[in-house]
């Protein structure tokens, strides 16, 4: 690959000070130790139930569980929260990046036949205002492909096989939406307990960030009769991206799917995102389990999610899910 072909390094938008928000996010959530310790409990009581075999967390019938419309939502492998101690709640509002879409789909898995590692990830919502799970809120997340790409960006449709050179389909592309591909994009409601599943694969990476997927909360949000939500600052109350130890990078990166793409890894240590979403005390770190003997029995990822529901975010994006802007769509 001459220069001129390599992919560009990645920028991220810069973000506005948010010091005084961070620091009153952090006193809300300390006031929560009591019932992040609880949820901590549960979390020990149940390894333990599954260690003496009266109950297997990790039984999972992919063809069986997966989504057989936009609409279907997977059966968590936990009903209720988690990864939630003293030290893991992603609070720390970060960069929307570029290729984020508006007015996603409502469903929960996101994979639409991308090669990858699956990923289920258990998602917790902490209202850090009562300390209680955040019910029937909206999570969405999206991602990057194993080579790499964000759906609707670039001149790829991201297949997904090695060596399929996705070369500019992610630190290379800026954020003009290209096509209406809407791969590892999505997103479905908390239950009672505050906890989603979806499924995903674990992404790859491009040039000037580590491995990350991006992930929003919207409370109140609005549906279309077509399946998707309607995208508003009003309803937005976070957004942030959770990332992965690296040593798991490592083992999911070398297999054939996340090779060839022509981008430069960016580590976890390098990346500055990765440092601010991780500051204050909180991790954005999801809490990994291997679901059988090989990455390709998929993996289990946990992660607890803080909001403030009187809090609003902005949107930056002018792309969103589909051909064109629909008229029910809301003007910010």
């Amino acid at each position: 690959m001459s220069s001129r072909d390599e992919p560009l390094a990645f920028r991220e938008p810069p973000e506005p000070d948010r010091t005084v928000e961070t620091n009153a996010r952090h006193v809300l959530a300390r006031n929560c130790a009591p019932q992040i310790a609880e949820y901590q409990a549960q979390r020990k009581a149940r390894r333990e139930l599954r260690r003496r075999g009266i109950v297997d967390d990790n039984i999972m019938d992919l063809e069986r569980r997966q989504a057989t419309s936009t609409a279907s939502a997977l059966k968590p492998h936990y009903s209720t929260i988690q990864n939630a101690s003293a030290t893991c709640i992603a609070a720390p509002e970060v960069t929307e990046g570029p290729y984020y879409l508006r007015n996603e789909l409502i469903r929960t898995d996101l994979r639409e036949g991308q090669a990858g590692t699956p990923l289920y990830l258990d998602i917790g919502v902490l209202d850090i205002t009562t300390c209680k799970p955040a019910t029937n809120v909206f999570v969405e997340i999206w991602a990057c492909n194993a080579q790499g790409v964000y759906s609707a960006f670039g001149g790829s449709t991201g297949g997904g096989g090695g060596g399929g050179g996705g070369g500019g389909g992610g630190g290379g592309m800026g954020g003009t939406k290209t096509n209406n591909n809407n791969f590892l994009r999505g997103g479905y409601t908390t239950n009672t307990n505050g906890v989603v599943e979806l499924l995903t694969i674990y992404p790859g990476f491009y040039t000037g960030r580590t491995v990350h997927i991006h992930a929003m909360v919207h409370q109140n949000v609005k549906t279309s009769t077509n399946g998707t939500i309607v995208s508003s600052p009003t309803t937005l109350r976070h957004i942030g991206q959770i990332f992965f130890d690296e040593a798991l990078n490592t083992r999911v990166l070398a297999q054939t799917a996340y090779q060839g793409s022509g981008q430069s890894h960016t580590l976890n240590s390098a990346d500055g995102i990765l440092r601010q979403a991780n500051s204050g005390g909180y991790s954005a770190f999801a809490s990994v389990t291997q679901l059988g003997s090989s990455l390709s029995d998929g993996l289990l990822g946990y992660i607890t999610i803080g909001i403030n529901p009187s809090a609003t975010r902005s949107i930056s994006t002018n792309n969103y899910y589909g051909p064109v802007k629909r008229e029910e769509d809301e003007d910010d």
